[in-house]
């Protein structure tokens, strides 16, 4: 695996887990189907405050899902008050309940006591059948989060009581008692894209944590170990649920093992204190420390540190902004067949490169980029789910429009040995002067636009699948 000394920017912010709605409650049974029929039988009401269970999403909101399980005890309350929980023998002990159709149903009927008294309700997610003292138990979290072991590294406790026999359910609000880690990562414009297995963990993490039921959570205990964090939804969004702890020398890592995509990078925390029933929020950056007010002329290596993409070719903005030309170059057809993708715009390559896009999903069962050579050959350069949205992001490698091979020729011809001298310095290949350059502006079904770099000519009748002609990308920045 490639090492690569990163330039981590963080951002940390701080969000309190508190519940979402006014009273601490969001109804899972609002059409009362959970209704005590008056002969004693005890039913539930599950409320979730914000950063809870079980599916959290990017905004931490939560809902319970199907087949989630609790663990119920309940307490005589001699006292009239909230009775405390014994380590044994309580009025219930550890009755399971689970979650099926918008019902919490217990694996057994369970009943209010028939001498009138008032129970204490205690309960906690995820449920443990070996759980055998819950005035101390031991709870750990998993050390890969990717999976469903996400939400199962997820601690919930509810408590409510002294309550007497009723007929509408019991009503319990589960609070979360672990600490939320999430980090949102970004990449500058020559760090590697993140591909699928791209993963984040953090280590020295203490994992277990001694919880007494009756609301007495204890910092983490063990030694510190590396949990793999959970990726949250399309965006590059990691989240774990730990131990509330102070830890020294916690690292966020940060690995990919694709070929030619490869990283190993880390960013250390220092010292940490997470506290149970928050969550911390971190942004982080990886990359070399690109300057976005870096100001380039033609001919500049882009960007202007880290590992060069291209040179620079074309500017606006007082050097701030422009376009770069790739390394390298390929030779080989347009499309492997008479296309009729709509790529026909003369000015915007990266539109052109969009229609292609939108061809090959649109006819997936039997397209996909291979069937395009020259696209496929920049596509690999871009993020391997790039749709090609937008209008002409920056850091998109795309093909150039003819209008825009135009613009490059220009550039090329008015200095073609310097521009190469440049290309090779930076580790590319020079320019290939008297050859076709293939366009991404194509002309009908048979045949697109090739630009002649000796003179700068242009014609319509390349055919598309002819492998003889050359092609180089291009980006904004």
């Amino acid at each position: 695996m490639k090492k690569i000394k990163p330039c981590i920017y963080i951002v940390l912010s701080l969000l309190l887990l508190v519940s979402c709605t006014k009273d601490g409650f969001e109804n899972t049974d609002p059409d009362n189907r959970n209704k005590n029929t008056g002969d004693g039988l005890i039913t539930f009401d599950i409320g979730i405050a914000t950063i809870t269970r079980v599916t959290t999403d990017i905004d931490f909101v939560s809902t319970w899902e199907e087949g989630d399980e609790i663990g119920i005890f309940a307490v005589k309350s001699l006292s009239g008050s909230l009775q405390s929980l014994q380590a044994a023998d309580n009025y219930l002990d550890n009755v399971k309940l689970t979650y099926q159709s918008g019902d919490w149903i217990a694996e057994t009927p369970i009943y209010y006591p028939n001498d009138g008294e008032t129970l204490s309700f205690y309960a906690y997610y995820p449920y443990d059948a070996s759980m055998d003292n819950p005035t101390s138990y031991i709870f750990t979290v998993a050390n890969d989060q990717e999976s469903t072991r996400y939400n199962k590294s997820d601690f919930l406790l509810a408590r409510t009581g002294p309550i007497e026999k009723r007929d509408d359910p019991v009503r319990l609000n589960f609070v979360h008692q672990l600490a939320l880690i999430q980090v949102e990562v970004s990449r500058e414009v020559n760090m590697p894209h993140f591909e699928n297995d791209f993963e984040v963990s953090f280590s020295n993490i203490k994992k277990e944590v001694r919880i007494n039921l009756n609301g007495t959570v204890e910092d983490g205990e063990g030694s510190g170990e590396t949990i793999l964090m959970h990726k949250a939804g399309d965006r590059y969004l990691y989240r774990a649920i730990v131990p509330g702890q102070k830890q020294q020398n916690t690292k966020f890592l940060f690995s990919q093992t694709t070929p030619g995509r490869e990283i190993a990078m880390e960013y250390n925390l220092g010292d940490t204190l997470w506290r149970a029933g928050n969550a911390y929020r971190y942004k982080l950056t990886l990359g070399y420390g690109v300057d976005p007010d870096h100001v380039y002329a033609i001919g500049d290596i882009y960007p202007h540190v880290g590992p060069v993409m291209g040179i620079v070719y074309e500017v606006s903005n007082n050097g701030k902004n422009g376009k770069v030309v790739s390394l390298d170059e390929f030779q080989g057809a347009w499309s492997d067949h008479y296309s009729d993708v709509d790529a026909a715009d003369p000015d915007n390559g990266f539109k052109n490169m969009s229609a292609v896009a939108d061809y090959i999903q649109t006819n997936s069962e039997n397209m996909n980029w291979a069937n395009f050579p020259v696209f496929a050959w920049v596509h690999a350069k871009n993020a391997g789910n790039e749709g090609y949205t937008g209008q002409n992001p920056a850091g998109v490698w795309y093909l150039p429009a003819l209008n825009e091979g135009l613009i490059l020729n220009n550039v090329f011809q008015s200095n073609l040995s310097v521009f190469n001298n440049w290309l090779t310095a930076a580790g590319g290949t020079g320019i290939m002067n008297g050859f076709w350059y293939w366009t991404s502006t194509g002309n009908d079904n048979t045949t697109a636009y090739n630009w002649w770099m000796s003179s700068g000519s242009t014609t319509d009748s390349m055919v598309k699948t002819d492998t003889g002609y050359r092609a180089r990308c291009v980006l904004a920045f």
